[in-house]
């Protein structure tokens, strides 16, 4: 919505709120072995973005620099296996011209790892025909595949610098 307007325009706010619940049972036989799998996973999440906008073309001794405005914006998630991710972002647009605009923005977020990712049964295939290109010779491995419970969650840090140019033909 627009919570309330500056001398350059109305301030935008979005908020958002959420929740879902995941659940994955599985029975898995291998070799007479069965593995049974019950994993559970609750999400509850918020978030807000805010655009500001600081100067518009053509208002005041400022205008004459074209349209400017931040933005930023945070979010919360709590994973019920993992605990709290963290999102944000932060960022400016210049627009000298119609036609023109220049941005910049820093984005950040958590994201954990999925439920097969820290769950899948664990199993040893032996006997694996490996090539190692390194050193060119062949032999046979054991593989260890599955899920790993110790993984933890993904941090991700992104500038983004970006020029949009509309000629008009």
């Amino acid at each position: 919505g627009r919570p309330f307007s500056l001398p350059a325009g109305p301030v935008l706010l979005t908020l958002r709120a959420g929740f879902d619940a995941r659940n994955f049972d599985t029975v898995a036989m291998r070799r007479g072995i069965t593995t049974d799998v019950s994993l559970r996973r609750n999400n509850s999440n918020a978030a807000f973005n805010l655009e500001v906008p600081l100067v518009e073309r053509g208002t005041g001794t400022l205008g004459l620099i074209g349209d400017f405005s931040i933005n930023g914006n945070m979010g919360f998630t709590d994973v019920s296996d993992v605990g709290m991710l963290i999102e944000y972002g932060a960022g400016l647009r210049w627009s000298p011209a119609k036609s023109l605009s220049f941005s910049a923005s820093l984005t950040g977020d958590e994201n954990a790892p999925s439920l097969s990712q820290l769950g899948n049964p664990q199993t040893l295939t032996p006997n694996i025909a490996y090539f190692d290109f390194q050193t060119g010779q062949s032999r046979f491995i054991d593989v260890l595949s599955g899920g790993n419970p110790l993984l933890l969650a993904e941090k991700r840090l992104d500038w983004i610098f970006r020029l949009d140019w509309q000629p008009k033909f």
